[in-house]
């Protein structure tokens, strides 16, 4: 299954597909978070015209990848930053995002996108 990156969904729905809460989602937004080259990224959004904001699943997922993997996040790991860019889990070297299709392996998570 391919992930349209593309797509905006809802805070509620990153909320679910990250598991992080919603006022991180929202910090993302206004301060950014810093990626693996210490660069700082910031959430795209449309505003609905009932004022709604829909956030990029994109950038939502590369937030939650990027701030799960920071040492120095309060979620961040606790693995040498080196090896956290270097290798996947499985000790293999980590294929890029534009290498290779992201897959959602939850089921909940496919649902979600589905219906986004």
């Amino acid at each position: 299954m391919r992930i349209n990156r593309d797509a905006y969904i809802t805070r509620a729905q990153a909320q679910m597909v990250t598991a992080v809460s919603a006022d991180s989602i929202g910090k993302w937004r206004a301060r950014g978070w810093l990626n693996a080259d210490g660069e700082r990224q910031y959430l795209r959004t449309k505003r609905l015209a009932n004022g709604n904001l829909l956030y990029r699943l994109g950038d939502i997922l590369d937030a939650e990848r990027d701030t799960a993997l920071n040492p120095n996040s309060r979620r961040g790991s606790t693995r040498p930053a080196a090896q956290l860019r270097a290798t996947s889990p499985s000790g293999r070297r980590a294929p890029s995002i534009e290498a290779a299709p992201q897959e959602i392996s939850s089921p909940r998570s496919r649902r979600l996108l589905a219906a986004a």
